[in-house]
C-alpha cells in the first residue's frame, strides 16, 4: 500500500514484524477454532501495544493499526458467533464496546486503506456517520456533502471536520423529510451551538410551518449559547471563514505547483486586496496567540 509519509518507526514495526501479513493470514486461516482464537488474541495484544506507543506520535499510524485490530475482531466474532460475542470480547479483548464496534465497522469498509492518510480521528468520525455498506467508497458521499477539502497536512482543523460530520449524521439520518426544508449548513450551525436533535425536538420542527426559521429561532433565543457571544451568526461566520481559508490555501497551492493558466480570470486588484485581507487576518491571529 502507498501511504502518505507517516511515523517511520511505527510503519517499520508493522512491516518488520509482519503484522499486516500476519493479520491477513489469520483472517483467511482454516486453523482449528481454539488455536486460531489464541493467535488472534496474541496479535491483537501486539497491535494494542504498538498503538500505545503511537498515541502521541502519528494519527495515520494509529489508523493503520486500528484497522488491523478491527480485522482481528471481525474474524474472532465470526468464529464465536453473534450471541456469545459480547461476553467473549469483554474477556479476551481489552477495549470498550464503542471503540471495538468502530474498529470492526472501519475494517469492514472496502477500500478503507485509501483513507489512512486522514488519520484515525477522522476515519473514526466518518465510520460513525456511515451505514454498513458494501459499496466501494462509502466515505465519498459524506466528504462531498460536507464540502470538506481533504488536507492531511493540516490536522488542527479536526474540531471543524467533526462538527461537519456530526451535522451530516443528523441531516442524512435523523431528520427524515425535514431535509427538504432545512439546509445542511443550518444543521451544522445548530450542532456548533450544541442543539440536541432528540425525538421531541425533531417533532417540534416537523409541526412548524417553517422548520428552518424555527431552528434558527431556537438557536438564537433558547439555547445556552444564546446568552453568550457564541450565537449562530458568530459561529456560522467562524465556520465560513475557516472553510474559505482552507480552500484558498489548498487551491492556491495547486495553482502554484502546476503553474498553469488558472489565474487567467483573476485580476491584480483582487489578488492585492485578498493578500491585504489575509495579512491582516494573520496579524490578528498572531496577536490572539501572543506570537
Amino acid at each position: 500500500m502507498d501511504y502518505v509519509p507517516v511515523a517511520e518507526k511505527i510503519l517499520k514495526h508493522v512491516i518488520n514484524n509482519g503484522l499486516e501479513g500476519r493479520v491477513d493470514e489469520l483472517v483467511s486461516s482454516d486453523l482449528d477454532e481454539q488455536s486460531l482464537l489464541a493467535s488472534l488474541s496474541e496479535v491483537f495484544t501486539e497491535i494494542e501495544q504498538s498503538l500505545g506507543r503511537t498515541a502521541l506520535i502519528d494519527d495515520i499510524a494509529k489508523a493503520i493499526l486500528s484497522v488491523l485490530s478491527g480485522k482481528i475482531l471481525l474474524k474472532a466474532k465470526q468464529l464465536i458467533g453473534h450471541g456469545k460475542w459480547r461476553f467473549y470480547a469483554m474477556e479476551h479483548f481489552d477495549m470498550n464496546e464503542h471503540e471495538r464496534n468502530i474498529r470492526m465497522k472501519a475494517a469492514s469498509i472496502i477500500g478503507i486503506e485509501n483513507y489512512f492518510f486522514l488519520g484515525w480521528k477522522r476515519i473514526s468520525a466518518l465510520t460513525q456517520a456511515t451505514k454498513r455498506s458494501k459499496q466501494p467508497d462509502p466515505f465519498k458521499e459524506i466528504v462531498k456533502n460536507i464540502s470538506y477539502t481533504i488536507d492531511p497536512y493540516h490536522p488542527d482543523d479536526f474540531e471543524h471536520f467533526n462538527t461537519l460530520v456530526n451535522g451530516y449524521i443528523i441531516w442524512a439520518n435523523k431528520i427524515g423529510n425535514l431535509k427538504n426544508k432545512i439546509k445542511f449548513e443550518q444543521i451544522v450551525d445548530a450542532v456548533e451551538c450544541e442543539v440536541e436533535f432528540d425525538g421531541a425536538f425533531i417533532k417540534r420542527l416537523e409541526k412548524s410551518n417553517n422548520p428552518a426559521v424555527s431552528l434558527y429561532n431556537y438557536i438564537d433565543f433558547e439555547t445556552v449559547k444564546a446568552t453568550t457571544h457564541c450565537t449562530r451568526n458568530v459561529k456560522s461566520k467562524r465556520r465560513e471563514l475557516a472553510t474559505l481559508i482552507n480552500k484558498l490555501s489548498f487551491v492556491g497551492s495547486m495553482v502554484i505547483e502546476n503553474a498553469d493558466d488558472y489565474l487567467k480570470k483573476v485580476t491584480i486588484d483582487s489578488l492585492d486586496k485578498c493578500a491585504g485581507v489575509v495579512n491582516k487576518l494573520l496579524d490578528m491571529k498572531r496577536t490572539e496567540l501572543g506570537v
